[in-house]
């Protein structure tokens, strides 16, 4: 007679989607939030034909009128794409917005080529008012590019990144507007810095009810945004490094299983799979009894990850998982625990 050690698996397969109504929200930071749409959150976006785009910000009762053309997209768990000649989303009178600093970050994916300048994001850019506006956008380089003015001078006057995007590939760009000094940012990275010739422009301060715009320049009608956008999220204040990674892995993410395979006496195969965006790599990392194993190689898009496991403890175990960004130290929200049993059996010689 001997004694081998058997694994004997309790669950094989347990589900995590991030993209449920109170994840969204709770997977970014709402400290200094003022506006935040987001596609994959059907308190946000209702879908196909859905006429709004609502503001879920703490602060925000903001519902943005969408133009009828644009396309929902429910792959990666829900995106808007634009069409480049009418599409836009717009919101009067928001209930909040930022002073004189602001960051704004959003999920894109611009198209094979782009043909001159493009709107992401306007604020106050009415008909009838010209002062304290902003304007994020893409230009024919694949640059990000940001201005503003208060009514009688520039403050950032269009200087653009020194990174840029590729082409039909999702990015998560942003800006950071703090006094005189912005910051271009992509993927998770800052890019240049660029410096105001004023500090004086004030979002919050303009003569006339203020707006938002999103994929439109809806003063000259013009700039429409030819891509995709899945998200966009406005602060009244500069984020530091941290938030910003954080935010980007925990909105990149938008489902995460786990699987355990039938293990071979003393090992057994945990996989995690992820769908999320192309173009910007993860990290897996596996937990055993909360205690990470060892993260295994990296992971683009929906391809599956696997990394082997060894227990050697008798008893309840749990495993579970978490997706990162190399580089960052931010993770996305752990899986739940798939639970295994590790006992001892008594087996004839053979």
């Amino acid at each position: 007679m001997k004694r081998n050690l058997v694994v004997t698996l309790l669950a094989v397969v347990l589900c995590f989607v991030v993209s449920t109504p109170a994840k969204a929200i709770a997977g970014i930071s709402t400290a200094n939030l003022v506006f935040y749409v987001d596609a994959t959150d059907p308190s946000s976006f209702g879908g196909s034909g859905s006429p709004t785009w609502n503001d879920i910000s703490p602060v925000g009762t903001n519902k943005m009128a969408v133009s009828p053309g644009q396309t929902f997209n429910s792959s990666l768990g829900g995106y808007l794409t634009f069409n480049g000649t009418s599409d836009s989303a717009t919101l009067t009178s928001p209930s909040s917005l930022p002073g004189t600093s602001m960051s704004i970050f959003a999920w894109i994916k611009v198209p094979a080529s782009i043909g001159g300048l493009q709107e992401i994001f306007d604020i106050n850019r009415t008909i009838t008012a010209i002062d304290h506006e902003g304007l994020f956008e893409v230009n024919s380089s694949n640059q990000l590019n940001f201005w503003d003015f208060n009514g009688s001078t520039y403050g950032f006057n269009g200087t653009p990144s020194n990174c840029t995007l590729t082409n039909s590939a999702w990015a998560y760009i942003g800006f950071i507007r703090s006094g005189t000094t912005g910051t271009y940012w992509l993927n998770g990275s800052a890019c240049n810095s660029i410096t105001a010739a004023v500090s004086t422009v004030n979002y919050s301060s303009a003569s006339v009810k203020k707006n938002y715009a999103i994929g439109a320049d809806i003063r000259d009608s013009s700039g429409f945004f030819s891509g995709s956008i899945a998200n966009v999220a406005v602060y009244s204040a500069a984020l530091d490094t941290a938030t910003v990674r954080s935010n980007m892995v925990n909105t990149m993410v938008r489902s995460v299983s786990l699987t355990v395979t039938s293990p071979s006496k003393k090992s057994a195969t945990s996989s995690i799979t992820a769908v999320g965006y192309t173009g910007v790599p993860f990290l897996a990392t596996f937990y055993y009894n909360s205690r990470r194993i060892t993260p295994c190689r990296y992971l683009s898009g929906s391809s599956p990850i696997a990394c082997s496991w060894k227990p050697i403890i008798q008893g309840q175990q749990s495993l579970s998982a978490s997706l990162s960004v190399p580089g960052t130290t931010a993770e996305s929200n752990r899986t739940p625990s798939i639970n295994v049993t590790v006992t001892k059996r008594t087996v004839a010689r053979s």
